[in-house]
């Protein structure tokens, strides 16, 4: 999860949605966004990066600078590619109870993939956080998914 993380890799909507509805959560961590133009805003704490270019050169230069346990925080397409590129080797969905009818499919377009249940956590207001173990391929460095 994001408080185990030596380092968070979020989606520039991510970082847009989480700016302009919560403040900034990830003072104490170095970010990257995911993007090719600048951010319009900067949070008032914390370390944020711009990254660009290939997942698997954007992952690389976040093991560089950390080494460490990386956590994805989304948002979809950007975890859609990391699970595509076979970049994970845990799974934690996050089950947050509002509807909202529309948005991007969590998986999208995906080969099948065997996921193992690990843990179930329950917190309060009903969110539910549910964490699963998968197969890494051998030549493919692992990073939590959210």
């Amino acid at each position: 999860t994001r408080r185990s993380s030596d380092l968070i890799i979020l989606g520039k909507r991510t970082y847009d949605h989480i700016m302009a509805n919560w403040g900034w959560p990830y003072a104490k961590v170095p970010v990257f966004v995911l993007s090719d133009q600048p951010l319009k805003s900067k949070p008032p704490k914390g370390e944020v990066h711009v990254a660009a270019g290939s997942i698997k050169d954007i992952l690389e230069q976040a093991k560089s600078k950390t080494g460490k346990d990386i956590w994805i925080g989304g948002g979809a397409h950007v975890t859609q590619e990391f699970l595509r590129q076979g970049l994970a080797d845990e799974l934690i969905v996050t089950i947050v109870p509002v509807l909202i009818g529309e948005g991007i499919r969590l998986f999208g377009q995906i080969d099948q993939q065997t996921l193992k249940l690990a843990q179930v956590r329950q917190f309060d207001m009903g969110v539910v956080q549910l964490q699963y173990g998968f197969r890494l391929p051998q030549n493919n460095p692992p990073v939590p998914l959210v």
